[in-house]
């Protein structure tokens, strides 16, 4: 399930109507039938870390 609200631009925008179209074809998807053949499988972690795109959002009351 997909919250359209929250989908935002990074200039703060909407979403142009085929990208969410194109989003919600891809939601509806099951994991196996997405084809991930021409990714690259990341097997060394070790410069890794976590938290470096995360942006607090403001509380919810």
């Amino acid at each position: 399930m997909m919250n359209e609200e929250r989908l935002r631009m990074r200039d703060g925008g909407q979403l142009p109507p085929e990208m969410l179209a194109q989003l919600k074809r891809l939601v509806a998807k099951r994991n196996n039938d997405i084809d991930t053949r021409d990714m690259r499988e990341v097997s060394d972690w070790s410069n890794a870390f976590v938290g470096k795109h995360f942006r607090q959002m403001g509380r919810r009351s």
